[in-house]
């Protein structure tokens, strides 16, 4: 899994390094964007001593002031991740049919240099942001019986780009996403591409 999306957002990244330069008849900026993507979930520290590379899937609505010129914006997202816990040991005890999932609500304040704005020429449009929510936390497997679900508060930082495609956009982003769960804390890296559409725009 790991592999994979590595793969992909190599992938996405070198397709968005060639159709930066396009017409901006098809790369109007719109106030309004929602987006569509896939990728893998890398967890660091404690958490990823117990839990494999992951997968995650996310939707995510996007508004940019000044009809969609303005740099600052805003973003709400919701993803939905799973990832299996490690085999521990040797013998019959090795295995462990058990998986973390995690539903994600992360609203963020996101600024875009505006790089591409006007002019004849789009380029790859870039942005940053940070914010805060949710991430309920539950758990499945038949060695994950009887264990319930928690809700917990999170912090999360993205970095991020798009390339025009005619009327959409092809996105690649990295996430950071810190879990604040019973005294401790957990890091979780999404690593996302996927679609953007804008609604409307000039």
């Amino acid at each position: 899994m790991k592999r994979l999306s590595v793969g992909l957002l190599g992938a996405v990244t070198g397709l968005a390094v060639l159709v930066a330069p396009v017409s901006t008849a098809n790369a109007q900026q719109s106030p309004i964007t929602i987006g569509i993507g896939v990728g893998g979930v890398f967890p660091t520290g404690d958490i990823g001593d117990v839990v494999n590379t992951g997968w995650l899937v996310d939707g995510h609505v996007a508004y940019r002031f000044g009809e969609g010129q303005s740099p600052i914006g805003l973003r709400l997202d919701l993803a939905y991740g799973s990832s299996s816990f490690k085999d521990f040991g040797t013998g019959s005890q090795a295995s462990v049919d058990a998986k973390m999932n995690n539903f994600y609500g992360i609203a963020y304040a996101m600024l875009h240099p505006n790089i591409g704005q006007g002019g004849d020429k789009a380029t790859l449009d870039i942005w940053v942001g940070g914010g805060g929510g949710f991430v309920n936390t539950s758990f499945s497997g038949s060695d994950a019986s009887g264990i319930g679900s928690t809700t917990d508060g999170a912090l999360s930082g993205v970095v991020g780009g798009a390339a025009p495609i005619g009327g959409l956009y092809l996105f690649f982003e990295g996430r950071w996403v810190l879990i604040f769960s019973e005294g401790t804390s957990q890091n979780l890296f999404p690593v996302v591409a996927g679609v953007r559409i804008p609604l409307g725009g000039n």
